[in-house]
């Protein structure tokens, strides 16, 4: 099978094409053809160098979503069937997705959206189960009638948390640079505030919670508009990030809260948010597609930043009668 490869650390430009081996499926495993993959950070900021990706072995094949069809199922597997058409997201320590098969745990796939196209349905799962996971119950637990500010509300986790509020009956705040603010009003946002003015913190009133999905200076800059009693929960966990929140927290009334997604996967909700989309009562923003092949443009292009919804790879189209992609 195709797959694109590092075999040294480095930028984008060293992803390469390699003919390797198809995986066969282990216990618990199914083989998936793949129809796409989408693009997370994380993709490349694995492989900028080896103290970044520690524990990363070349040659490395990236990616985390995935969305194809099941070709075959390995010994002990239950609920998946060769044909079924399916989605969800790899562990970051196994990835593997940036090529045309992937053995992936059985436990962590789930049936895909039936009123979408596949590669469409590649850029739902790691960044609506972030969304989902840090407005939940565990982390800023919104709930209706409470004011949210969102910090990167047009990314791909951004687009799901933002209408994932609204659908909490919250009040939604959501910052983005100027051009994507008709995109942020058309998934819920009540308000949009332009992150790259110098003064965006005064048109902000407090709020109950503030979810950060960018990291750096945000989550730190955003505790001031927190109001007595409030959340501040993000997916950023960088430890210097951690400990500046908590000394500017200290003997103040607000929690809190990091989300770790790298080991967490949950079928149940990922079964939820396909209904949801279904229903029509949820939406994927893709921003870009790519082929396979440039799979090194869609990871500078994320590099580069300021990417609205998810980047999806397609993959060459399933070569089986009877697939969707």
């Amino acid at each position: 099978m195709r797959a694109m490869r590092f075999h040294e650390f480095g930028g984008p430009e060293r992803l390469r094409e390699d003919v390797i081996d198809r995986p066969n499926p282990g216990v618990n495993e199914v083989l998936i053809e793949l129809s796409a993959t989408a693009v997370n950070p994380a993709d490349w900021l694995r492989v900028v160098s080896p103290e970044v990706g520690l524990g990363v072995q070349m040659p490395y094949t990236p990616g985390m979503d995935f969305a194809g069809v099941v070709r075959e199922v390995g010994s002990d597997t239950v609920g998946l069937q060769v044909g079924d058409h399916v989605y969800g997201a790899e562990f970051i320590g196994r990835c593997g997705t940036y090529a045309e098969y992937a053995a992936v745990p059985a436990d962590i796939v789930a049936s895909a959206p039936k009123s979408i196209a596949l590669h469409e349905a590649a850029a739902v799962p790691l960044a609506a189960m972030t969304a989902w996971e840090v407005l939940g119950r565990n982390h800023a637990d919104i709930r209706a009638g409470q004011r949210v500010l969102i910090q990167g509300g047009a990314g791909g986790t951004g687009s799901f948390a933002v209408q994932f509020a609204k659908r909490h009956g919250a009040h939604v705040i959501a910052t983005s640079s100027a051009r994507n603010h008709d995109l942020l009003r058309s998934l819920g946002a009540d308000e949009v505030v332009d992150y790259q003015s110098a003064r965006w913190k005064d048109a902000v009133r407090a709020v109950d919670a503030v979810v950060d999905l960018v990291g750096g200076e945000a989550p730190l800059s955003s505790i001031s508009l927190i109001r007595e009693g409030g959340v501040l929960a993000s997916i950023v966990p960088m430890p210097q990030t951690v400990a500046a929140c908590k000394a500017a927290v200290a003997n103040q009334n607000i929690r809190l809260s990091f989300v770790d997604m790298s080991v967490n996967r949950d079928t149940a909700v990922l079964e939820m948010i396909a209904r949801l989309i279904d229903l029509g009562e949820l939406k994927a923003v893709v921003s870009g597609t790519y082929p396979l092949a440039q799979a090194a443009q869609a990871l500078e292009r994320s590099r580069a930043g300021h990417v609205s919804g998810k980047l999806v790879l397609t993959i060459a189209a399933l070569k089986s009668s009877g697939s969707r992609t």
